[in-house]
């Protein structure tokens, strides 16, 4: 048999917060006396020791134990560092008793199990441990600590992780700030000196957003790219077009379905027209910010004179230049056969819709052809407007000599003013408007999935620094 004599129980601190001091050891050295149950050493060599540590005196089970370790034994002494190869949980020894249990060999456990006493480390810890005054600031009570409540601190205050980084409370003379950073600089400030001004950044350490409290004038929130460069703002003490700053393009027909817009123009002067020629009377450009429906009307007089036998002209929308007669979109004015060659006037009025996928400058034509070579025909009081609508509420069909392509176009059988008949197409344009939106969702949708493999790429990054 064995026994054991305690010859120090404990040599080194035991480790209770790491965030209190870093310093602290993590590991417990143990030193004992081993002999025989005369008293005397035991021989020298390495024995298998197995040390554990308990909840109580008498506990059945260790809550921490070293498992089986070769240990060299010289004169009886012996030393082994707990923690050494298996880790000591970092909350053993939080405010409890504890109490070491030596088992030599295949020997049971020794007895009495030894009770755990405080050392220098110990007593630090506990003291952190348990304190609620901070030391080294301001309005101290005696003890030299800063009480929880009733007491100032005062200067910045810094923190700190593993990484060397963290954040910051600056505290200046009317206010303190908080800034918050890691290891790609700062991400964020919070002034306290600028009436509530919250400052974020990006990786680059480029400011991308504040959010202002605006001091007696109401708040605003202002978003800017990768280059710094200012993007968009809500101004809440704005009027007008400063209270939402927003780029040209910001907002499409999917969001603002009531926005058209319009191109107009006159022509004063009169325009003599060509037998068996289209040529235009007046044009107009229109700029439309998204895909859209182009709607383009035209109002005229026509003078016909000069001849006794019939006389007339074909007018038409078109959205080409020099094209041929269209069929359905034409109004023919005409005048019969008379005993006189006086002016006939005619007030007259075309129009035609347009459907068109994407923004850009579209002109538009007011043509006219005159169909008899008799007499002459006159044009004068013109007027060209060409409205634009990003959306339509129900149905939009139009008629054209060709199937649009994209569009369900049915074959329709047309009966023109001179009585003759044309197999025409009938078109709903809202099919192209649909098919317009449903395209643009599809790469809104894309574009945020891009965004997401970008963050989660990011993030990856990150966690590897």
């Amino acid at each position: 048999m064995r026994q054991l004599g305690i010859l120090t129980a404990i040599f080194a601190g035991i480790f209770i917060h790491t965030f209190v001091f870093a310093a602290v050891p993590t590991i417990i050295n143990y030193q004992g006396r081993l002999t025989d149950l005369s008293g005397a050493p035991v021989p020298d060599g390495v024995y298998t020791i197995t040390f554990g540590i308990y909840a109580s005196s008498g506990a059945p089970s260790p809550i921490w134990t070293s498992g089986a370790q070769d240990v060299t034994v010289s004169g009886g002494l012996f030393t082994y560092t707990l923690g050494s190869v298996v880790p000591l949980p970092h909350n053993i020894f939080d405010n409890a008793l504890r109490y070491l249990g030596i088992q030599v060999e295949s020997d049971a456990e020794l007895t009495p199990r030894t009770m755990f006493t405080a050392v220098p480390y110990t007593y630090r810890a506990l003291k952190a441990d348990t304190a609620t005054v901070a030391n080294g600031l301001t309005d101290t009570a005696a003890d030299g600590f800063v009480k929880s409540s009733g007491d100032t601190i005062s200067g910045s205050l810094e923190f700190y992780g593993g990484g060397g980084y963290g954040g910051r409370i600056a505290v200046y003379d009317n206010a303190a700030n908080l800034q918050l950073e890691d290891a790609d600089g700062l991400k964020s400030i919070l002034f306290g000196s600028s009436y509530g001004t919250l400052s974020l950044y990006d990786n680059s350490g480029d400011l991308t957003a504040t959010l202002n409290a605006g001091y007696s004038a109401g708040g605003s929130l202002s978003l800017y790219a990768g280059d710094g460069a200012f993007k968009m703002r809500l101004n809440s003490n704005g009027v007008g077009n400063a209270a939402v700053q927003f780029p040209n393009d910001a907002i499409d027909s999917d969001e603002i379905l009531d926005e058209p817009g319009i191109s107009f123009a006159n022509l004063y002067s009169s325009v003599d027209l060509v037998y068996d020629e289209v040529i235009d009377i007046r044009t107009i450009d229109i700029t439309i910010p998204a895909a859209g429906y182009v709607y383009v009307m035209a109002e005229f007089t026509v003078a016909l004179y000069g001849t006794l036998n019939s006389n007339g002209a074909w007018f038409q929308i078109d959205d080409e230049e020099g094209g041929s007669i269209l069929g359905p979109q034409l109004n023919l004015i005409t005048k019969p056969s008379s005993t006189s060659t006086s002016t006939s006037s005619h007030c007259g009025a075309v129009s035609y819709i347009y459907y068109y996928d994407t923004p850009g400058t579209y002109t538009f034509r007011l043509e006219s052809e005159k169909v008899s070579n008799n007499g002459y025909a006159t044009v004068s009081h013109a007027r060209l407007a060409a409205m634009f609508f990003p959306t339509s509420y129900e149905e939009v069909k139009t008629v054209s000599s060709e199937p649009i392509d994209g569009a369900d176009s049915q074959p329709v059988r047309v009966t023109n003013d001179d009585g003759t008949t044309q197999i025409m197409y009938e078109s709903d344009l809202r099919q192209l408007e649909l098919r317009a939106k449903q395209a643009k969702i599809e790469a809104q949708e894309a574009y945020i999935r891009q965004l997401e493999a970008e963050r989660q790429l990011e993030d990856a990054q990150r966690s590897r620094q």
